[in-house]
């Protein structure tokens, strides 16, 4: 929870837009005070809530929004962290670069201005996870692509993010079933009809029958078997403009865009298999892949997941041009708020 927390407070810090003219407002040696709240709705669970009626629903989920909104509402996480402009290069293109300390950690990435398009790059490239000194995953960031002149009514691109890390591995033997030949079973069948083979004729007496039986034998296969945690992340999807609204910061009033989106998630861990049969495993591959295709359609029946088998959650931003998203709020597959973030004290 606290990395997935860290991670979301990043996104936001990532939105950094930049003027016009001179594609950067910020001054090198800037600070800003960044605060997080994360909620977390049960909502669910109430009793009923499968069956209850659409406008019920959507009353419990305002009740629970507006005690997140007045304060009233228990946080499950509250954070704060300090950001400093590292780099402030103007011009067109103009480049800056941001850095946080997060858990002993410091994080920096660049923002890039061109053409009156704003770039927003959480990594650069990919990144890599290493364990012991072996490299067991990596992930791919996109770029938040975000124009400086806005309207109203204007339509954002989606960005993605890809990720896999291997969390375990280990080999053993399997037994696998195999047909070894065929035998002869000679038997004698009293007083039945036969075709004589001499005479091409049906004739009926005692006759000696020789049958063939399959013969199977079971055989070692070696297994190396992988368990991989992945994840594909599409942001923005359905983004738009929805309505402009002052935003009072630091004693100061500013005009936000307000972006409205959904984010959609698809995540799960995934088995791999290599062996020395491939029988066996093309047969073991084909059971994972019925057994992951019946878990999801059980997910997308019971609406968790949606038709194209992505859980959705949405959000709300608040972007002030030739500054930053300066709060966002988001919403879990419900509509109740699981975090809200601000800026403070930007100077």
């Amino acid at each position: 929870m606290k990395n997935r927390h860290v991670f979301c407070v990043l996104f936001i810090i990532l939105a950094f837009s930049m003027n016009a003219q001179d594609c950067l407002m910020f001054e090198q040696g800037y600070k800003i005070k960044l605060n997080s709240q994360n909620y977390l709705s049960n909502i669910s669970a109430v009793k009923g809530w499968a069956k209850m009626k659409p406008e019920k629903k959507i009353e419990l989920v305002n009740e629970f929004n507006a005690k997140v909104l007045n304060g009233t509402q228990p946080t499950l996480s509250s954070s704060s962290y300090d950001m400093y402009v590292k780099e402030a290069v103007k011009g067109s293109p103009g480049r800056i670069v941001c850095s946080m300390m997060a858990g002993g950690v410091e994080y920096s990435f660049p923002a890039y201005c061109k053409n009156d398009t704003s770039y927003f790059y959480r990594t650069v490239g990919p990144v890599y996870y290493a364990s012991n000194g072996d490299t067991v995953g990596a992930g791919f960031n996109g770029v938040q692509i975000i124009p400086n002149s806005l309207k109203v009514g204007d339509i954002l691109p989606t960005y993605e993010d890809m990720s896999t890390l291997v969390i375990a591995t280990k080999s053993y033997e399997e037994k696998q079933r195999v047909l070894d030949g065929y035998r002869a079973i000679e038997s004698i069948e009293r007083n039945t009809t036969h075709l004589n083979p001499q005479t091409l004729e049906w004739e009926k007496g005692d006759w000696t029958v020789t049958k063939y039986e399959e013969v199977w034998k079971n055989i070692d296969v070696k297994v190396l078997e992988s368990t991989s945690l992945s994840s594909h992340v599409i942001h923005y999807v359905n983004a738009v403009v929805d309505r402009c609204e002052d935003v009072v910061m630091d004693g100061k009033t500013y005009k936000a865009y307000v972006i409205e989106s959904e984010t959609w998630t698809q995540a799960g861990f995934e088995t791999s298999f290599a062996a020395d049969n491939v029988k066996w495993l093309k047969q073991r591959e084909n059971f994972q892949q019925k057994l992951g295709n019946k878990v999801e359609k059980r997910l997308i029946k019971s609406k968790f997941l949606n038709l194209e088998g992505y859980y959705v959650t949405y959000l709300t931003e608040w972007y002030i041009p030739g500054m930053a998203v300066v709060k966002s709020i988001t919403y879990d597959s419900e509509g109740c708020i699981s975090s809200v973030n601000t800026w403070n004290d930007v100077k």
